[in-house]
């Protein structure tokens, strides 16, 4: 009589279970996917030649899916991201205004390596769309770019 009592109570509460289920929903696709292009082929250049002897300048350029975008690529500007790897406070934020052949040049002291033999420094670039109905999309960030400058 107990398992007899049991089973039922168990189909039972299978039966409310399944029978308190509503049906599948169709998720909503997300709509910021592709409305801010993609950062493509990062790349650094160090230049030491036209300023004064152990300072360098750092040209990071960049380019985007021009194909995909080609007459209005939605871009209001560029956030560039840089963290010097050995000193974690040195972190900077840069907003770049939006060009057809972005670039950015990097000549601060913490880039330099003074009195140590190098230094690593990481930089991410993140494209900002224009707003637009009063939203703002950003686009996928770049890879991180690792670049090592040593000491002349």
């Amino acid at each position: 009589m107990k398992k007899l009592t049991s089973l039922i109570l168990l189909i039972g509460s299978l039966m409310a279970l399944v029978a308190g289920c509503d049906e599948e929903r169709v998720l909503t696709p997300n709509t910021h996917d592709g409305r801010v292009p993609d950062v493509v082929n990062l790349t650094a250049q160090i230049d030491s030649s036209k300023v004064k002897p152990s300072t360098f300048i750092l040209r990071l350029r960049w380019a985007y899916d021009s194909l995909r975008y080609p007459s209005n690529p939605n871009l209001k500007n560029w956030e560039v991201y840089r963290v010097v790897a050995n000193d974690t406070l040195t972190f900077k934020f840069q907003l770049q205004k939006f060009v057809q052949t972005p670039v950015y040049a990097d000549s601060s002291i913490s880039i330099q390596p003074g009195g140590r033999d190098s230094v690593v420094v990481l930089y991410r670039v993140i494209p900002i769309g224009n707003v637009i109905d009063n939203i703002q999309f950003t686009g996928k960030p770049s890879d991180i770019l690792r670049v090592v400058i040593y000491k002349k």
